[in-house]
């Protein structure tokens, strides 16, 4: 199994002001070390080598030097510009090199190891800077690069690393997770890790797995940390998840350990849920309002409707014709009215 090395750690850039000529067409030069750990025994000698690269149309000459690399978090080193005073003397390197224009060459580096150097993996810089004249005028901003050199001398180590998750609401209006997750060697010695976070339902189904570190193993030195981030989408509207943790870190392309770390459950809820209930929601009340005042309106307006009846009608009088009108064709009376009802009532009895 292949071993490579974070971006980050790879090459470190040092720009400083120097009072030098620029050379024509400027300078630019590139560094880098080997892409794996270069194995080294304790006591031994191990040669391995820096590729140097020129971009521009002239052949530069070069200057290297040892530097001193402290790692830091994140995968991030501080480059000091003298010599690491653990591996005075025992580095062996050309002081200067000509890089051919628009090419490059290998610079061969010999390392020696203490005999009683522990078990671990040890950083080694070296600088790079364009050699150039002495200005008569003019002050010049040229750049240093640093390649590493990642020395591993196996042997049994005591490793220690933890995980955490960063914090995270119970509830999230959203159909993304993001988050983050610290892995610390709080050991004695550097790990080589890979990390990845899988987020399991409520049930502990795995629905995912992140490889939040990537494919290739990144160096955790002892007392580092890293903060790597993850992200997953969840497809359903309502979806409770926890995420989980892994971290393994291997010697010698074998797994020499593990944590697992569980996050707490997390419910998600999409946008267009909150939506969807809301519209539901305003229906409802907008229904039940309109009931409401439908049934508070309706002894109104039959009060409304019979004061209405009312005055479109007057009281009925005592023969039963309303005020005002009399029975159809009603006119007035002749004067033989009265003889031709009392002669009717006769010749009833008389039957």
């Amino acid at each position: 199994m292949k071993v490579r090395l974070a971006a980050a750690i790879a090459a470190t850039l040092l720009a400083v002001p120097a009072p030098v000529q620029a050379a024509p067409g400027g300078t630019s030069i590139s560094v880098g070390g080997p892409a794996e750990p270069v194995v080294m025994r304790t006591g031994g000698s191990v040669t391995t080598s820096i590729r140097i690269t020129n971009g521009t149309n002239t052949a530069e000459r070069v200057a290297l030097q040892l530097a001193t690399l402290t790692p830091e978090d994140d995968g991030r080193l501080s480059v000091v510009d003298r010599a690491d005073p653990a591996w005075s003397g025992r580095v062996d390197l050309p002081a200067q090199v000509t890089v051919p224009a628009d090419g490059g060459i290998e610079v061969p580096v010999t390392v020696t190891a203490p005999a009683s150097l522990p078990a671990d993996y040890y950083l080694i810089g070296v600088l790079a800077e364009p050699v150039v004249t002495t200005p008569r005028e003019g002050v010049q901003v040229n750049a240093r690069v640093a390649a590493v050199l990642n020395m591993d001398v196996p042997g049994v180590r005591e490793r220690e690393v933890s995980a955490a998750f960063g914090s995270l609401p119970r509830f999230r209006f959203a159909s993304e997770l993001t988050g983050t997750v610290d892995v610390s060697n709080v050991g004695d010695a550097g790990a080589m890790t890979r990390t990845q976070v899988r987020i399991d339902d409520r049930d502990g189904r795995n629905l995912a797995v992140l490889p939040v570190s990537g494919e290739d193993l990144q160096l955790l030195p002892a007392g580092t940390k890293r903060t790597l981030g993850y992200a997953w989408t969840a497809t359903d509207w309502v979806t409770v998840v926890r995420p989980r943790s892994d971290v393994s870190y291997l010697n010698d392309g074998e797994i020499v350990g593990d944590v697992t770390v569980r996050g707490s459950p997390i419910v998600l809820i999409a946008p267009a849920f909150i939506v969807t209930v809301a519209a539901a929601v305003a229906l409802l009340v907008g229904l039940a309002t309109g009931l409401i005042v439908a049934r508070r309106r309706r002894p109104a307006i039959a009060a409304r409707h019979a004061t209405s009846s009312r005055n479109k009608t007057g009281p009925r009088n005592k023969t039963g014709s309303r005020n005002g009108t009399g029975p159809r064709n009603a006119g007035p009376r002749s004067e033989n009215a009265p003889r031709h009802a009392a002669a009717g009532r006769q010749g009833k009895a008389a039957r």
